[in-house]
């Protein structure tokens, strides 16, 4: 392989020059024309003669390239595609796609263009398949690469293996055709143990006009796939929107016809934008308006829709704030297909402000109820992620920004936990796992989406534990339920830190998992419109303007019996009230930040690594003591009748995850009963009955 060079994107400027792509024709020697020296017709004579034929050269060179530059639409996919060639990736580029390691390469609307010489490794997150992850759930023979362009290229399949090696397994020189394209296969190992990561590269031995690229094979689909999308949503018709018309352009669309479930749970539809978008496909699209029933109500709903209309294979969950290219609909679908069992699949999550960044690919939950995701903050363009994929990564569950179910396992397993949001997907996923059925985070499957850090810390804190102190009741002895030290832990932490808002919402979380299941009898809406108002009653100060203020130095934290002694001082000195005084916040912390260099001072800031947002935290002696005094009852109580609680929920798992249970939550049972009603009415009045 030829070695990258240190800056591979020097070459490859954003604006194509043709000129750049062909030979300066050479000037043809010219007999002066005959007539005295130096008159000014003689000279004129000479110029449009040699002016003529330059031009002549240069209509007879620009001729031949005419069809790489007229408008190219991919030929339709079919069941034999795996995986689309893509050229670039939201927000990014080409970095995540494709490396440069010679010569000059050129990006076009669509695909790119290569020098005579020019060398390209597609090498890269978005363009490698995974053979491994295939050769576990969905196992495939062989891998035929479709490029569609024009020009004359050397084409190399290569392996990779987990140390950062790999071999040669196909060369072949191509002659490449816009419409049937060229095509080189290369053997997959059958057996997992000596599968990796494919990746490909191009030589072109000719100027090269790459349109497109497929990863195809002849293996067979084991069953027939059509996606049902679920998209839940909220107030943000303007991302829903972008994502509607980018899905609904693609050739995934023409070709698979998704069926479409959109549940709104926010204002009604205004812009007309989507008005449009709307009445262009109105029977590949449903639109269902409800209350606000949080992320497990809108999923679960637009589940029952999917199911309950019958021509989908997998519901898709998908948020509607991503940014997404709908070619990852192609490998998920594919992948589905060849399935050896039923499979989730899901997708990564890219950091939307740092687009090269891949914030989570799949997570999992150890003994003690602690949430670690299985890839985290990994570069994109770089070799070390590379190498981690080259064998699967395991997963308990994926988060459903993109996370494709069987349809069949609502109605075998149940639907998710009425929580409203934050671990739906969690409790959902490991519950498929203890029954058997894995869940596999596929590369380069992939959506862009704004990162949990930079969401400024509210009334989410309250569903975060609630929800996670039910997930361990639900599933012991899977995981083991929080010790009452974990919780008091986390109260204590928030006081220090003059965090009354999350004290109290600690408290009532532990007070509502001690209830009991009963608690979710109230509706999802109204419950949560008064965890808001707790929390607003409660939240810190967002100032105007944050100018004076600057990052504070990170000092680590004591160490042994002083920790534990020093958080003692420091609760005394804040209850006796005793803490320096400021008129206004000098400092402001980034993500993680402690006690220790907080509780001495009586205001502070908290920001995020991207500064999305700056809150203003102050000491207040009331909320404190009144925060300490409720907080420690409910711990105690809580290290008194969590195992009842426990019990309780547990018992209850199945029942609040049934279909008749959701039917209720959703009033569907009442839409039944008038629907049979208008309808009796209908009937009636057609044969002239009277009703009493």
């Amino acid at each position: 392989m030829t070695t990258p060079t240190t800056d591979p994107m020097r070459d490859a400027p954003r604006y194509p020059d043709p000129a750049e792509q062909l030979p300066a024709p050479e000037l043809p020697a010219t007999t002066p024309p005959a007539g005295p020296p130096g008159t000014v017709q003689a000279t004129l004579q000479r110029l449009v003669d040699q002016l003529a034929q330059v031009l002549s050269m240069d209509a007879a060179v620009d001729s031949t390239p005419a069809a790489d530059t007229a408008p190219w639409q991919a030929p339709a996919l079919s069941d034999a595609v795996l995986q689309e060639v893509r050229f670039d990736a939201p927000r990014s580029g080409p970095r995540a796609a494709y490396r440069i390691l010679a010569g000059r390469v050129q990006t076009l609307d669509f695909g790119i263009l290569l020098s005579e010489g020019a060398r390209v490794s597609f090498s890269a997150y978005l363009n490698s398949f995974y053979e491994h992850y295939w050769a576990l759930h969905a196992p495939v023979q062989d891998l035929t690469l479709r490029l569609f362009g024009s020009g004359e290229a050397v084409v190399e399949f290569f392996r990779a293996l987990p140390d950062g090696s790999d071999y040669c397994i196909g060369r072949q020189r191509l002659l490449l055709n816009p419409q049937r394209g060229a095509m080189i296969t290369a053997a997959l190992d059958p057996m997992p143990a000596g599968a990796g990561r494919i990746f490909f590269e191009v030589t072109a031995t000719s100027g090269v006009t790459l349109r497109a690229g497929r990863l195809e094979t002849g293996t067979p689909t084991r069953q027939a796939v059509r996606l049902g999308i679920g998209l839940c949503t909220f107030n943000r018709e303007v991302q829903l929107a972008g994502n509607l018309r980018r899905l609904m352009q693609s050739a995934y669309w023409r070709w698979a016809k998704p069926h479409v479930v959109i549940v709104n749970q926010g204002h009604r539809f205004a812009s007309a934008e989507m008005v449009a978008l709307l009445s262009e496909m109105p029977e590949g699209i449903t639109v269902v308006q409800q209350a606000n029933l949080g992320g497990a109500g809108g999923f679960t709903r637009a589940a029952m829709e999917i199911v309950q209309e019958g021509t989908c294979s997998h519901v898709l969950f998908m948020d509607d704030d991503i940014e997404f290219d709908p070619a990852v609909l192609v490998t998920t679908h594919a992948f589905a297909a060849r399935t050896t069992a039923p499979t989730v699949i899901g997708g990564a999550m890219v950091d939307l402000f740092r687009p090269t960044t891949m914030y989570e690919a799949g997570a999992v939950v150890d003994a003690n109820n602690i949430l670690c995701a299985a890839l985290h903050n990994r570069p994109l363009d770089q070799p070390q992620l590379l190498n981690e994929l080259a064998r699967e990564v395991p997963c308990h569950f994926n988060g459903w920004w993109y996370c494709a179910i069987p349809a069949g396992l609502f109605r075998e397993y149940g639907l998710p936990l009425p929580i409203f949001i934050r671990g739906d997907d969690m409790e959902y996923g490991t519950r498929l796992m203890r029954r058997g059925v894995p869940t596999v985070s596929l590369p380069p499957v992939a959506v862009w989406h704004e990162p949990f850090y930079a969401k400024a810390p509210g009334w989410q804190l309250y569903y975060d534990l609630r929800n996670r102190l039910i997930f361990a009741a639900c599933h012991r002895p899977f995981v083991r339920l929080d010790r009452s030290v974990v919780i008091l832990r986390r109260l204590v932490d928030s006081l220090l830190k003059h965090d009354y808002q999350h004290a109290e919402l600690v408290i009532r979380a532990i007070e509502d998992f001690l209830a009991g299941p009963a608690v979710l009898e109230a509706p999802m809406d109204t419950l949560h419109r008064e965890i808001a108002a707790l929390a607003a009653a409660h939240a810190p100060e967002r100032p105007r303007s944050t100018v004076g203020m600057k990052a504070a130095d990170w000092r680590a934290p004591p160490h042994g019996l002083w920790r534990r002694a020093t958080l003692a001082i420091g609760m005394a000195a804040l209850w006796l009230g005793l803490v320096r005084r400021r008129l206004r916040p000098d400092h402001f912390f980034i993500d993680q930040w402690h006690p220790w260099m907080t509780m001495h001072v009586s205001q502070y800031g908290l920001s995020d690594r991207m500064r999305s947002y700056v809150q203003v935290y102050s000491y207040d002696r009331a909320r404190l003591r009144s925060g300490l005094r409720r907080g420690l009852a409910a711990v105690w109580r809580y290290h008194r009748e969590a195992g009842r609680a426990a019990g309780q929920w547990r018992a209850a798992h199945t029942e609040l995850t049934s279909w008749p249970r959701w039917t209720r939550l959703l009033g569907l049972d009442r839409q039944s009963e008038r629907t049979a009603l208008v309808t009796q009415e209908i009937t009636e009045a057609m044969t002239g009955q009277a009703r009493p």
